[in-house]
């Protein structure tokens, strides 16, 4: 039995993994394993049904040669083992990488459009009272924690522009450029530090309010 999940909201699909995750469950790190450990993990005991483990395979389609790829996908299609394999993935594949899993069930999260909308509203240019309505719907649409996740990544972006060497299109450096120089860098290292609080305080039980409310205390200093 082959499962995927997949999605680029990654609380969705570790809340999903953990559903499926048996206390002996085989952990495998997909960037890295071989074939050949592949398939010594899937073909040992695989005669014995009784025997079956679940065995997860983390970030397959990731940092890895197309050769390899391409190995241990096909492998994984016309092999089917009577271990429970579950490929977890960090982004969304696409229609071409799940037509080539023939036979698997897919799990997917997909990020709400509203959270895409929150993080290109983040400028001090964009009303408080907008930016704040689009955080609320966010966390309602999809979870806080992703939600927080995403703003992250926002001001890290916004960072990277400060680095000409830093790895971007165009477009998107073209985009964040003139809101990182009207935050200034001293700023917005500031805002990353504090998200980075808020999640540990949050994942630790010491935040004094719920996640939303905490991100909506932290979107003010935006305008400060």
């Amino acid at each position: 039995m082959l499962t995927v999940i997949h999605g680029e909201d990654q609380v969705k699909t570790r809340a999903e993994l953990s559903k499926l995750t048996t206390t002996d469950a085989i952990h495998l790190d997909g960037k890295t394993i071989s074939l050949s450990e592949l398939m010594q993990n899937l073909e040992s005991n695989n005669m014995f049904a009784d025997e079956a483990k679940t065995i997860i395979i983390e970030d397959l389609h990731k940092k890895r040669s197309k050769t390899d790829l391409k190995e241990i996908v096909e492998y994984l299609a016309t092999n089917p083992s009577a271990h429970h394999v579950i490929l977890w993935e960090s982004k969304d594949l696409s229609a071409t990488d799940q037509k080539k899993l023939v036979g698997a069930k897919f799990v997917a999260a997909k990020l709400s459009p509203v959270v895409f909308k929150l993080t290109d509203s983040i400028s001090p240019n964009v009303p408080f009272k907008t930016t704040h309505t689009l955080l609320v719907e966010s966390c309602k649409s999809d979870s806080p924690e992703m939600v927080l996740v995403m703003l992250g990544r926002q001001i890290r972006m916004m960072i990277q522009t400060f680095d000409p060497d830093s790895k971007m299109a165009p477009w998107q450096r073209g985009k964040l450029t003139t809101t990182a120089k009207q935050l200034g860098m001293d700023k917005l290292l500031t805002l990353h530090h504090e998200l980075a609080e808020i999640d540990f305080k949050n994942k630790t039980g010491q935040l004094p309010v719920d996640l939303s409310s905490e991100l909506s205390i932290w979107l003010t200093k935006i305008y400060a």
